[in-house]
């Protein structure tokens, strides 16, 4: 309800905050045994499951950043990420409805079905290295996910998430434009 009323971006980020963090906690409870979860932490990643979310959201922030680059877009520009340095705000902007379809969805999947060993990391001074073959599989399914058919839930089109995604481009560049 805040975000309806939300007075400034800073008040608007705040309830982000806020939502982010009722998520990782249901997120955490997710997560089965042997892993472990406490929190969201991105970087340094403590853990193995932080790091799989983090290189999957490093992968799913190339991807929209791509798609922007291919659509003439200026990527550093956001909405509601701050541009600055080398940044693409607008990739964060966009790949931000993403995150739980692809990027959540694929890492519980490959938890839950046990697809990868619970004891193939290493941590260094509190930074989780995930290994080769589990980095591997992470990429496959997470390639998987992208390229599965789902359906669009504006237009109801059956299309991969690259698909999806670029719409949602299309979709910006039309609202712009009109504007």
């Amino acid at each position: 309800q805040s975000l309806k009323t939300a007075a400034s971006m800073e008040s608007l980020r705040g309830s982000e905050g806020a939502a982010a963090a009722l998520y990782w906690q249901a997120f955490s409870e997710l997560i089965p045994s042997p892993w472990q979860f406490g929190k969201r932490q991105a970087r340094p990643a403590p853990d193995p499951v932080n790091a799989l979310l983090s290189l999957g959201y490093t992968l799913l922030y190339q991807a929209a950043a791509g798609l922007l680059q291919a659509r003439s877009l200026n990527a550093h520009l956001g909405m509601l990420h701050s541009p600055g340095g080398t940044h693409l705000a607008l990739a964060s902007d966009l790949m931000e409805v993403f995150r739980a379809y692809i990027v959540d969805a694929t890492v519980l999947k490959l938890l839950h079905t046990q697809q990868l060993d619970p004891k193939a990391y290493t941590i260094q001074a509190g930074t989780c290295s995930l290994g080769n073959e589990t980095i591997r599989i992470f990429i496959r399914a997470l390639e998987d996910r992208f390229n599965g058919v789902q359906q669009h839930p504006q237009t109801g089109f059956k299309m991969d998430f690259r698909r999806i995604i670029d719409h949602d481009i299309l979709s910006l560049i039309k609202a712009c434009r009109s504007h």
